[in-house]
């Protein structure tokens, strides 16, 4: 592959990459917001507790923060509309309590599991 080709795949790739960001990047602003106002963290804490519990849980940073905003917007854990998936489980272990929800999701201990 000549130099040029492979210069256009690579920026190509980086183009990609910062429009994932940019689409990202909303919920994660969200989320830092919800941790400041839950917990009184100031953005630069609330971010390292983001990332930290991200890195713990091996949970892309931008999954958990989408769970964290869809809990924090809708508490009801049997809607449709309330995660009930990895990054839900880690919002839920780590934040669960500030955010007045069960241990354990309501699905789970309506049907017996967990």
């Amino acid at each position: 592959m000549n130099y040029i080709a492979q210069l256009g795949d690579e920026l190509q790739i980086e183009a990609e990459n910062l429009r994932q960001l940019l689409q990202e990047r909303p919920s994660v602003d969200m989320a830092v917001g919800m941790l400041m106002s839950l917990f009184g963290y100031d953005r630069d804490q609330a971010l390292a507790a983001l990332r930290d519990v991200s890195q713990r849980h091996q949970v892309r940073q931008s999954r958990l923060a989408v769970a964290l905003v869809r809990m924090v917007c809708n508490p009801n854990p049997l809607s449709p509309d309330h995660p009930h998936d990895e990054a839900a489980m880690v919002v839920r272990l780590n934040w669960g309590e500030a955010l007045n929800l069960p241990a354990r999701p309501l699905w789970r201990l309506t049907l017996g599991v967990g």
